[in-house]
């Protein structure tokens, strides 16, 4: 953890190869893999296998679950919860995203609020097989 980190400060690495980049400062990454390509963002926390693992110059995001952010490379002042949430944000900012899972397959239910991909504002709710719900 934390292998290439040679200026930065006020870090939290935890598990094989996190924060494995260098320079971020008052990040958290428990995980395997997690924040591994982070280099300047900072005030990153990121939870779970490859959690916000692209990460490179993003600030203030929050990445719970496994993959959780995984393609976000300079998004910031996201959160993204459940595993495969925000799974292919790179640069959105302030957006949420929460995803629990169904059934065992891949469907799932996803709750988004705030600035999602799109950058429409409001709460929008995706069930099983594409149906919207938007509020």
């Amino acid at each position: 953890a934390g292998f290439m980190n040679d200026d930065g400060y006020a870090n939290v690495f935890i598990g094989d190869s996190g924060g494995f980049k260098r320079n971020g400062n008052w990040n958290i990454f428990i995980g395997n893999n997690a924040g591994f390509e982070t280099t300047t963002g900072s005030a990153n926390v990121a939870l779970g296998d490859m959690a916000g693992y692209s990460n490179d110059d993003g600030w203030f995001n929050v990445f719970m679950g496994d993959l959780a952010g995984f393609y976000n490379s300079s998004g910031s002042s996201n959160v993204f919860i459940g595993s495969d949430a925000g799974f292919m944000n790179e640069i959105h900012q302030n957006g949420m995203e929460i995803i629990t899972r169904v059934t065992s397959t891949s469907t799932r239910k996803m709750l988004v609020t705030g600035r999602s991909g799109t950058g429409s504002p409001g709460i929008r709710i995706f069930r099983p097989k594409g149906s919207i719900f938007q509020i």
